[in-house]
């Protein structure tokens, strides 16, 4: 990876969070995370345990300021009542800043629990869920952009042009930049 400028490090500030469409407000932070199950392996002659993955798990929590019944109405009852309700989970981050947006879609989430009551006196009410995911989907991505110059022309521009090749994914672009610029790459 190239360097970096401290400006370009994604700032939380600027998550979203929609369940289903409905945009959360409220919301204070979501993780998830992919994780492999593994089975051991054991190997003749080999002291050493391997592993052998078999699937994956999704996990992931959320955490909102309390400002509504929104999770009791949407989920108290179908626990109550033993049916299972999921729902997608659409992340964004958008960081002006920063090198591109994020955004990424969780499939088939179930919530483990909702609180029906959760709060303390001099305290500001807050909730946090856990939930597991069966997919996900990449929406959007923050790539860095890797370009080299690769030679100069000759063109009746106002800037030189410089054949730039994106090494990434090895298209060759024509960018017409300042010499100053294109001596930077």
């Amino acid at each position: 990876m190239n360097d970096i400028e401290s400006k370009q490090v994604i700032f939380g500030t600027y998550g979203e969070m929609w369940i289903d469409g409905y945009k959360l407000g409220e919301i204070q932070e979501l993780k998830a995370k992919l994780s492999a199950d593994k089975v051991e392996v054991k190997i003749a002659r080999k002291m050493n345990k391997g592993y052998k993955v078999t699937g994956y798990t999704g996990k992931g929590s959320f955490k909102v300021h309390k400002v509504s019944s929104y999770f009791i109405k949407k989920l108290a009852p179908s626990i109550k009542e033993g049916r299972q309700v999921t729902c997608t989970i659409i992340s964004k981050v958008r960081d002006p800043d920063a090198l591109g947006t994020e955004r990424v879609a969780l499939y088939n989430c179930l919530i483990d629990s909702v609180d029906l009551i959760n709060w303390s006196v001099g305290k500001l009410g807050e909730e946090s869920y856990d939930f597991t995911f069966e997919d996900y989907g990449s929406l959007s991505n923050v790539v860095e952009k890797y370009y080299r110059k690769i030679s100069g022309c000759l063109c009746s521009t106002t800037f030189p042009c410089f054949v730039i090749e994106n090494i990434e994914d090895a298209a060759t672009e024509v960018f017409k930049v300042p010499k100053s610029v294109a001596d930077t790459l």
